[in-house]
């Protein structure tokens, strides 16, 4: 399951490049790190970058980039 069998507390808060111990450790299972870097090989084929800290997250522009080019709706 993409979002994990263990429930959403720390272990979805540590960085993506320790998935692989994690998965040694028993903290998420090899399907899960499989899920997981098939949705990010998905997202980054067509232009979103993640952020290290959060598996789940992905951004389609940097913020400064955001800033410049959008505007706020209110």
């Amino acid at each position: 399951d993409v979002l994990g069998s263990r429930g959403l507390g720390d272990v979805y808060k540590r960085q993506i490049d320790t998935e692989a111990a994690m998965v040694q450790q028993g903290v998420i299972t090899a399907q899960e790190r499989r899920n997981r870097l098939l949705l990010r090989r998905v997202m980054t084929d067509v232009g979103y970058k993640p952020l290290r800290s959060e598996w789940w997250h992905f951004n389609f522009r940097s913020r400064e980039e955001a800033k410049r080019n959008y505007k706020v709706i209110r």
